[in-house]
């Protein structure tokens, strides 16, 4: 029997979902997880894959005081991934009450500075205790649609903190700065009252801070530390059809790279390399024919074909 795909609602690691299907005038009802968030400044608009959510200025999704037991246990795993896209971005996800909330109850926050993803975690609710950990490279370009991957190793004491965070542009591990380090060693991070907002920091009353205004799609929240394969299926749910293949060189695997070219315009979509078994594959946002050229050896000509037609991937 194969194993469940991470993307399936049934995952056993799967804490929470939204597909932001489940949006009306002032809710968003998350597919997995008994989750309705109240929304503020925010509606719903046909983007990204498919339904998402338009957070305005001092917008955001309220999903209340959730995700304690999940983000503050010793040793606590998780991982949180989704699709945004903007042109004033802050804080993305966010469990972070501070004092303008005129209240102390800091956890942590998913955000960007100067267009660089990181997360920045607390060891206390006053925030005399923090770590913030910045990515250094792949910075988030305006009104561009990035998948932001983070995944939390509570476990890991190493370098200051530094590598209990790991940050995942559209599902490649970036490298890392720690941007940020103040006060003792954060062990945990604190259990507290600040509510989880999507777009914006919320205190315990739900009041956004440094809100984003950003359209956000395909919110995952899981219990563990994925793997490379798994945010890569995380990322190719915008890319519904793929095309899959093998090169071959006297009757052996060959390791090469293949370029795909658009059958219509010619023009090149991709350079994707084989493994070690000959194997090729690229996911794609559409079903429009492709050509497929492997760069051949000195003394071989290219294989001509008629144009691929790529299929849809089973989701």
């Amino acid at each position: 029997m194969s194993e469940i795909s991470i993307l399936d609602p049934a995952h056993p690691n799967l804490v929470a979902y939204s597909s932001m299907t489940g949006i009306t005038d002032t809710q968003l009802a998350l597919d997995v997880g008994d989750i309705t968030a109240t929304l503020t400044n925010a509606t719903q608009v046909t983007d990204i894959v498919g339904h998402a959510l338009q957070v305005n200025e001092n917008g955001a999704a309220d999903l209340g005081n959730v995700f304690d037991d999940l983000v503050s246990a010793p040793g606590a795993l998780f991982s949180i991934g989704f699709f945004v896209r903007g042109s004033n971005l802050d804080n993305l996800f966010t469990k972070l009450g501070d004092s303008n909330h005129n209240e102390n109850s800091r956890q942590f926050t998913i955000r960007t500075v100067n267009g660089y993803v990181g997360m920045l975690w607390y060891g206390n609710l006053g925030g005399t205790s923090l770590r913030d950990v910045r990515a250094t490279e792949a910075p988030i370009n305006d009104n561009e649609v990035y998948h932001v991957g983070i995944a939390y190793n509570g476990a890991s004491n190493t370098n200051n903190g530094l590598d209990r965070v790991t940050i995942r542009i559209n599902g490649h591990e970036v490298a890392k700065t720690m941007a940020i380090s103040y006060g003792n060693f954060p062990e945990i991070i604190p259990s507290g009252p600040a509510r989880v907002g999507i777009g914006a920091a919320l205190g315990s009353t739900g009041i956004a801070k440094y809100s984003s205004v950003a359209i956000f799609d395909e919110l995952r929240i899981y219990n563990t530390l994925l793997t490379h394969a798994e945010w890569q299926e995380l990322v190719e749910v915008k890319y519904p059809y793929f095309l899959a293949g093998s090169v071959e060189k006297n009757s052996q695997p060959y390791l090469t790279q293949v370029r795909l070219y658009d059958a219509a315009t010619a023009q090149l979509i991709a350079i994707v390399n084989t493994d070690a078994d000959g194997n090729y594959q690229k996911a794609l946002p559409t079903d429009d024919p492709i050509y497929v050229f492997p760069d051949p050896p000195s003394g071989y000509k290219p294989l001509a074909h008629a144009p691929i037609i790529p299929v849809l991937r089973n989701l």
